[in-house]
Formats: structure tokens, sequence, C-alpha cells
């Protein structure tokens, strides 16, 4: 049987320690978000720390179905938000806004849940829109990195 080293228990350790930190940081508030904000799950998307996608004025974040890791223009997950915008008007909103922060649409669908996909460099990102039930959208944005395709076939 092998005995652990100094070195492994050490390394097993931060690990731990790192996974604990990282765990105990999920539950916090977001930056700029107001007590009133954290009861009610939504916080102000001004307090997102990223600055490659337009967000509507207005829009809320909402904090419990979101996951950002990274930040600026390097964040992957998905941002949840609510806005007071119609479905059309919201999906207008991004389909005209994304490509003025450099994405390049890859596909587009507008119906009762309207899908967008858009490329950026070595990301996409997904937006899903949907009606919430009085009135505006809901909002799934997912960034995620870009899938490495096959090579293409070259014919000779």
């Amino acid at each position: 049987m092998r005995t652990a080293t100094p070195r492994s228990v050490l390394m097993l350790l931060l690990v731990t320690a790192s996974l604990l930190a990282g765990c105990a940081a999920i539950n916090q508030p977001v930056v700029g978000s107001t007590s009133a904000d954290q009861k009610a799950g939504t916080a102000p998307p001004n307090a997102l720390p990223i600055s490659d996608i337009p967000i509507p004025a207005g829009a809320r974040l909402d904090t419990e179905n979101s996951l950002i890791m990274g930040a600026q223009d390097r964040w992957l997950g998905r941002i949840v938000i609510k806005t007071d915008a119609s479905p059309t008007e919201t999906y207008n909103y991004f389909n005209n806004g994304m490509p003025t922060f450099g994405w390049t649409v890859v596909t587009a669908v507008q119906a009762r849940i309207s899908a967008l996909i858009f490329m950026r460099g070595d990301r996409v990102a997904s937006i899903q829109i949907e009606p919430t039930t009085l009135n505006g959208s809901t909002v799934s944005i997912t960034i995620s990195p870009r899938q490495a395709g096959p090579e293409p076939v070259r014919q000779k």
C-alpha cells in the first residue's frame, strides 16, 4: 500500500480549500446590488462584471439562475435578466445590439420563445427570449467556448 507524501497532502488541502472558498462565494451578493435586490433574487445589470454584450436599460439580473465565471470580455456562463420590454422589442434589441459588440449572427429564430446564436472569436453566445406572465421578457444568455469542428475535407 502506498502512503501519501507531504506534497500530495498539501496539494489535496489546497484544492479542497479552493473549492470551499468558491462555494462560499456563490451566495455572496452581487456588487452594486441592494438588500431588497438580494431578497428578491435580482440585481441591477450594472452590477455585472461583463462588458462584451449589450444589456437593456432597466433590466434586472436574476441572481438565483445566473452563473458568471470570469469577467469583462472573457467570461463564460449564464445570465438571466428580466426586462419590461416585449419579447419582440427584446429580440430586436439583441439582434441589432450584439453585432455592435463584435458578435456575428449564426442563426436567429423569432417565435413565442425566440433564440439567437452569435459567435465572436473562440466563444458562442446563445440568447433565449421568452415572454413573462404579465408583460415583459425573460432573457437567458449563455456564453461558452466554441467547439472545434472537424477539419474540412479538401478536394484533390
